[in-house]
């Protein structure tokens, strides 16, 4: 099993998720707006307390690693990513279930986490894929994905139920370890 990481750039740290993250995590996800394209609405305490429990869960198992991400200019958190579908035999996982507060939109802090997780799967762990995936009318998300270089994949139609209990289709891209040089350069030039 992997160890749970603590990376951080000169912007953002990101650490092993807690339960005790939930009034901070709540703090960054009162927009509506953030959840738009996410599966659940994590603006009301319940719904938080549940989801950060359920990620917990999903650590135990070896499958997840949630991360806090943190904002080192302002001391405040701003939302969390994770390394998931990990499948270590064949150094393949995903950076997912990304969101960062409102607030901290435009900020930079999605290259600095982005920096700092890919970075940590393809040089210390030696990975060999690294994908992401978004909901296909995620049109901001696909285009800050595309942003730094990853492959587009393909399309998983009728991927996963939405926040609305209706079903969406997933854009899949990926980065290769082979690649990872090349997008390093690229993000690496939005992190000074």
């Amino acid at each position: 099993m992997l160890e749970p990481p603590v990376l951080t750039t000169t912007d953002v740290k990101l650490r092993l998720l807690q339960k005790s993250d939930v009034p901070a995590l709540l703090e960054a996800a009162q927009d509506k707006d953030v959840w738009r394209w996410f599966t659940v609405d994590l603006s009301e305490k319940s719904r938080m307390e549940t989801w950060v429990d359920k990620q917990l869960e999903k650590f135990k198992t070896g499958t997840l690693i949630p991360l806090v991400i943190e904002d080192l200019k302002s001391g405040s958190v701003a939302g969390s990513s994770s390394y998931m579908n990990i499948v270590e035999e064949d150094l393949c996982l995903e950076v997912g279930t990304t969101w960062i507060g409102k607030e901290f939109h435009g900020s930079g802090i999605n290259y600095h986490m982005k920096y700092a997780m890919l970075h940590h799967a393809f040089d210390v762990w030696n990975f060999e894929r690294v994908e992401l995936r978004t909901d296909a009318l995620n049109v901001r998300s696909r285009r800050a994905i595309e942003k730094i270089g990853a492959n587009y994949d393909g399309m998983f139609k009728n991927h996963r139920f939405n926040k609305d209990g209706g079903r969406r289709d997933s854009v899949i891209y990926s980065i290769l370890k082979q690649d990872w040089p090349g997008i390093r350069t690229t993000i690496f030039s939005h992190v000074q």
